[in-house]
């Protein structure tokens, strides 16, 4: 195998690590992604964490589109939202990957530096969090400014996720 090839197999595995589904589950406790925990009948907490670096704002909207589709799931219209708060989650444990190729230290010499992954426990800053208390329902969508149409919701925000 030629260095070229190995340095563009590496480049690829690279980023396969790199890309992370923008919206879906959690896969872990402190992972990006929603998680939700229901409370009682027709009452959730919605859970959005976003990657390091991103916007509060950008971990809200995926709260409530995760708030329209458990909405809809249960085959309510509407939900309100009964208590909204946020945080910045410190995510421990830093991971990384490295690839090198370089040449050795003889004229016309040649090395390869291996492919190696580590996992250290460096800290990263945090990431945004948004936490949501809904009550969803049926029928008439009452008045109000924190009441949204779960059809409107998805419709509007899934095309942004």
């Amino acid at each position: 195998m030629t260095i070229r090839a190995i340095a563009v197999a590496g480049l690829a595995f690279l980023a396969a690590c790199e890309t992370a589904p923008d919206y879906g589950p959690a896969s872990r406790e402190g992972a990006k992604g929603y998680s939700e925990q229901r409370i009682e009948t027709g009452r959730y907490r919605i859970r959005y964490q976003e990657r390091s670096g991103a916007r509060l704002s950008e971990a809200m909207d995926k709260a409530l589109l995760r708030a329209a589709e458990l909405t809809r799931k249960n085959g309510a219209s509407w939900f309100q939202v009964v208590s909204r708060d946020s945080e910045k989650e410190e995510t421990g444990g830093r991971s990384g990957v490295g690839f090198g190729v370089g040449t050795g230290g003889r004229i016309g010499g040649s090395g390869f530096g291996a492919l190696s992954l580590s996992t250290g426990t460096g800290s990263r800053s945090g990431a945004p969090v948004a936490i949501l208390e809904i009550v969803i329902g049926t029928g008439e969508k009452p008045e109000g400014p924190d009441v949204y149409d779960a059809d409107e919701v998805y419709a509007s925000l899934s095309s942004a996720k």
